[in-house]
């Protein structure tokens, strides 16, 4: 007996030419309508010019600071837009975990992810969405308070108290201005200083 091949039942393989990698664009993307490079120079300009007390914390890319602007332009899975009325809140929450060493915390339950700030462990919201509690009692804190604090007009309680927080420094002054605060625990800390 004669073998002769049989026909192959494998389908033909076809040469695919090479395809072009899609580089950055400088036209538009949504949502903001611009491009990521401007996007990430008008939050900068606008975070020096409304929120950040010491733009020059922004030159070391190990601030907290810079940190927390790094997370907001380049990891926030919110993507915000430079006029986004959420993006100062949501940065100066972002920063408080960085100076406050929320990789070492306790509980940091939805920090640093897409969820909205006013479900970030310890940070409550009115109706309104604006921070009005910050509550991270015993949660490890360590670091500095931070001055841009201040600019979450309003908080009415803050409780940074509690043997297992260690934080430094002096209690911002931007506190002061802080006119609906009415609850402020921050006692078993190392601060120094006089409350403003």
């Amino acid at each position: 007996t004669y073998c002769y091949p049989l026909p192959s039942t494998e389908t033909p393989t076809t040469t695919v030419a090479p395809t072009e990698i899609a580089l950055p664009t400088t036209s538009p993307t949504a949502p903001c309508n611009i491009t990521p490079v401007e996007r990430s120079t008008l939050i900068l300009d606008h975070l020096k010019l409304n929120v950040v007390e010491n733009t020059n914390d922004l030159n070391d890319a190990s601030s907290p600071e810079s940190l927390a602007l790094n997370w907001i332009i380049n990891e926030d899975p919110q993507y915000l837009c430079p006029d986004d009325p959420e993006l100062n809140q949501r940065y100066i929450a972002t920063l408080l975990y960085y100076s406050m060493g929320g990789d070492g915390w306790i509980a940091s339950t939805n920090y640093l992810t897409g969820v909205d700030e006013c479900e970030w462990f310890g940070l409550s919201c009115n109706d309104d969405g604006s921070i009005y509690n910050i509550d991270l009692d015993d949660n490890n804190l360590t670091g500095t308070i931070p001055s841009e604090i201040g600019d979450l007009q309003m908080l009415t309680g803050i409780v940074l108290d509690g043997v297992q927080n260690k934080l430094g420094g002096t209690l911002p002054e931007t506190i002061g201005g802080l006119l609906h605060l009415t609850f402020l625990d921050i006692d078993e800390n190392n601060l120094t200083g006089s409350i403003p």
